[in-house]
């Protein structure tokens, strides 16, 4: 139970890892409204992947 935790929840902190680095480099360089966009998705999609498993398909965890 504990291993399958661990693998599920690992994307949260990649998910997080991605958004505050778009923070840092639109900070330091200009990055387009579409790239900015495409990362913060993806980050804030990794987050909740794992919550939107649980609800989908609970047989499986």
């Amino acid at each position: 139970m504990q291993q399958k935790f661990e693998k599920r929840f690992v994307l949260i902190p990649m998910g997080l890892f991605l958004i505050s680095g778009t923070f840092i480099v639109a900070q330091f360089q200009a990055m387009p409204d579409l790239v900015r966009g495409l990362l913060f998705g993806t980050g804030f999609g990794l987050m909740l992947l794992p919550f939107l498993y649980k609800k989908i398909k609970p047989s499986s965890y």
